[in-house]
């Protein structure tokens, strides 16, 4: 974590240097009570809130050696959302408390708090209700997955059921490693699913996402988009196609995580112009690595004569995926464009 350490009183920025020296953070103070060399120190002459500003943008995590009150000062005009505001962490300069102010799961800041406590034997001041009652914070579990969080507000609804024990459906097109907790039932079936209720849903599918609004959705980038295409199709006709295809099949875009193809196809610019536009990552193979294994898949003589493999997006998608991969669609043709998808074996840890 890309971690920057403010401080004012003469106390308080002898602990940044240590801190900095400790940690090598980026430090931003007064003044400068003790000489230090092999540290980022900025000395804080001008305005105090433009820096911070600056930092609040560029840092993943800022910790803040002062009063609380100018902290929340400070931050309130620049506080957007708990899924991109940095890890805010407050402490005093004697390092009796060390507070957890702002994005405690998804920034990291709990973490950070509990760190700095181990590090500086203080008291480690965290308030999250998940926390605090010892229940999962699902938002956690997201980031240690790296699942994507559809709507980050139903997070509430969910956590306010697991504080007070209450039932939560669960269903995943994953498999979980652990135990789940006693309240939440395992639905193997979405048909089964009350979607009119607050649980958990883990899935790239459009359709189940759509139906269950008032459940978290967590997306899972575990899937693979096989690509071919006749020479020179565009960006456009590149971008529709896949559209048709993702909405045809009913999967989410952002479970893809990334797009593969053979290397007669890298130079392709509307390929190219599509990848850098989704910033998407594409992964190229050469014609040795799918001849190894072409046979395992249908395709075309003429093709293999034309590029000297018979299939192309299957295999890739295949090859990149995995040999445990599991085919969700298979090659499809889309305007002289072919698409195919994979899932990655993944398996999620409660």
């Amino acid at each position: 974590m890309k971690t920057a350490v403010f401080a004012l009183t003469e106390n308080g920025c002898d602990l940044a240097l240590t801190l900095a020296e400790r940690n090598g953070w980026d430090i931003f103070i007064k003044r400068q009570p003790r000489q230090l060399d092999n540290i980022n120190l900025t000395l804080i002459e001008g305005n105090f809130k433009s820096l911070v500003n600056e930092a609040f943008h560029q840092y993943q995590g800022i910790i803040f050696i002062m009063a609380t009150g100018i902290v929340v000062r400070t931050l309130a005009p620049l506080i957007i959302s708990k899924d991109s505001d940095p890890a805010i962490v407050v402490m005093d300069e004697k390092a009796n408390n060390v507070i957890s102010l702002l994005s405690g799961h998804l920034g990291g800041a709990n973490e950070l708090t509990q760190f700095l406590a181990s590090q500086l034997d203080a008291n480690p001041v965290i308030t999250t209700s998940t926390d605090v009652n010892d229940v999962i914070a699902f938002d956690n579990f997201a980031k240690r997955n790296g699942l994507i969080i559809d709507f980050i507000g139903n997070i509430k609804y969910i956590s306010d059921k697991m504080i007070h024990k209450e039932h939560v459906e669960f269903y995943s097109d994953l498999s979980i490693k652990g135990t789940l907790p006693a309240n939440m039932e395992e639905i193997a079936d979405f048909a089964a699913y009350h979607t009119d209720e607050s649980g958990l849903l883990i899935t790239y599918r459009s359709d189940y996402i759509a139906l269950a609004k008032k459940s978290l959705a967590l997306i899972p980038p575990v899937l693979v988009l096989g690509f071919g295409c006749r020479k020179g199709k565009t960006k456009a006709e590149i971008e529709l196609a896949i559209e048709q295809f993702l909405a045809q099949h009913k999967i989410d875009k952002r479970a893809i995580y990334s797009m593969a193809t053979i290397e007669v196809k890298a130079e392709e610019e509307g390929l190219l112009e599509y990848c850098e536009s989704e910033n998407m990552p594409l992964k190229i193979f050469t014609i040795e690595e799918v001849v190894t294994i072409e046979e395992q898949f249908t395709g075309s003589e003429f093709v293999k004569q034309t590029i000297g493999v018979k299939a192309v997006s299957a295999p890739c998608a295949y090859l990149l995926a995995g040999n445990d991969s599991k085919e969700i669609v298979g090659k499809t043709k889309c305007g002289g464009i072919t698409l195919a998808l994979y899932e990655k074996k993944l398996e999620l840890k409660m």
